[in-house]
């Protein structure tokens, strides 16, 4: 028993090697899952923003999406003198006025079944 100590003792420690390794192996595949599901996430996200919401969700669910409109209208809202205004009145008062203006923009977009796409600083994108 004693003359095959150190064959047990080198198995044992094959056994502990191969084991790590294939630990090793296990965590870095539950990690590019995780950082799969992330990516799946964000680009349902981006695909929210710049998609009404069935066209997003049919193109993450691999579906094809049918064109049903002809031709496509883009509004692009800049606000004259933004820069000339916004050294003129305080910052609360641009915001307000800024978040007045657009909210009455979503309404009327909204309301007429069109999509707004983004807003950037003073440009609204519908």
């Amino acid at each position: 028993l004693l003359d095959s100590l150190p064959w047990i003792t080198c198995a044992i420690c094959i056994v502990l090697v191969l084991s790590r390794g294939l630990e090793r192996e296990s965590r870095l595949t539950w990690l590019q899952m995780q950082l799969w599901d992330l990516e799946q996430i964000r680009m349902q996200q981006i695909l929210g923003d710049l998609l009404p919401g069935a066209v997003a969700r049919k193109i993450a669910a691999g579906q094809q999406v049918l064109c049903k409109q002809k031709r496509v209208v883009a509004l692009v809202l800049d606000l004259c003198n933004f820069t000339v205004l916004s050294q003129e009145i305080s910052p609360m008062e641009l915001i307000k006025s800024i978040n007045y203006i657009f909210s009455e923009f979503d309404e009327v977009i909204m309301s007429s079944g069109l999509f707004k796409m983004d807003t950037i600083g003073d440009a609204y994108v519908a």
